[in-house]
Order: C-alpha cells, then sequence, then structure tokens
C-alpha cells in the first residue's frame, strides 16, 4: 500500500509539472515565432500545425495500435 502512494505522488508531481511545461512551451513559441517571423501572423504557425497532425493521426494510429498491438506502434 506504501508503493502505491508513493506512485501516485510521482505521477501527480509529473503530470502537473507536465502540463506547466506545455504552458510554457506554447507562451515561448508565440513569443520566439514574433521575433522571427515577418509577419506576426505566422507566429504560431509551426506549433498550430503540431496539434493540427497529432489531432489528425490520432484515430488512425489507434486503429492501427488495435489491430497490430501497441508495442509495434510505438516502434514504429
Amino acid at each position: 500500500m506504501e508503493q502505491e502512494k508513493k506512485n501516485i505522488l510521482v505521477l501527480s508531481v509529473a503530470q502537473g509539472l507536465s502540463i506547466t511545461t506545455t504552458n510554457i512551451n506554447m507562451i515561448n513559441t508565440g513569443l520566439v515565432g514574433s521575433l522571427l517571423a515577418t509577419d506576426s501572423s505566422y507566429a504560431t504557425l509551426p506549433l498550430s500545425l503540431q496539434f493540427l497532425t497529432i489531432a489528425i493521426t490520432l484515430i488512425p494510429v489507434s486503429l492501427l495500435m488495435g489491430k497490430i498491438g501497441r508495442r509495434p506502434m510505438f516502434m514504429i
């Protein structure tokens, strides 16, 4: 039981840090993109394309995982 409590604490801290770094990444991407881009409307285009690609490929990848298994898909 003690190990389970420790695992829950570690996983909670890891998830909190993950959410925090995701927010910092989004803020920094916009700031750096506005400095580098010639037109500020393109500042967040790379990050937007990353999330769009994840959204588009999520369903086909999950269906393939159901067919051939998770391990082979993660290897791919």
